[in-house]
């Protein structure tokens, strides 16, 4: 099966980033050698051909730095889960400790009731 040049000629050109007046060009790949594309093409307002050869390099790798983070949304949101949770806590099992009269008080902590009254 063959392929043709209009076939894959404009995206083959757009992956190896070549003019957009390309003319021609031959991709060379050989085992153990650089990859090379030698390109004719018309320069931008010319009609005069022009000749250029490129090696290809592996282009290194992009490392974008972490967002930027905002520290005070950061901590509202952590108040907010404790907070949350808190009441979520307290909610569901009653009070941490009996509120309602100093004798209940005192069995909880277990404090003779004769030094209270």
């Amino acid at each position: 099966m063959a392929i043709m040049s209009h076939q894959i000629g404009k995206a083959l050109c757009d992956a190896l980033q070549l003019p957009k007046q390309t003319r021609s060009f031959v991709l060379r790949v050989e085992t153990g050698n650089i990859v090379s594309v030698e390109c004719e093409y018309y320069p931008e307002g010319s009609f005069v051909a022009a000749l250029a050869e490129y090696e290809l390099v592996r282009k290194p790798e992009v490392k974008t730095a972490p967002a930027e983070m905002n520290f005070d949304a950061w901590m509202r949101d952590r108040i907010d889960a404790a907070h949350a949770a808190y009441m979520a806590r307290h909610k569901r099992g009653g009070q941490a400790y009996p509120q309602n009269s100093i004798v209940e008080l005192a069995r909880y902590f277990s404090v003779p009731l004769e030094g209270i009254r």
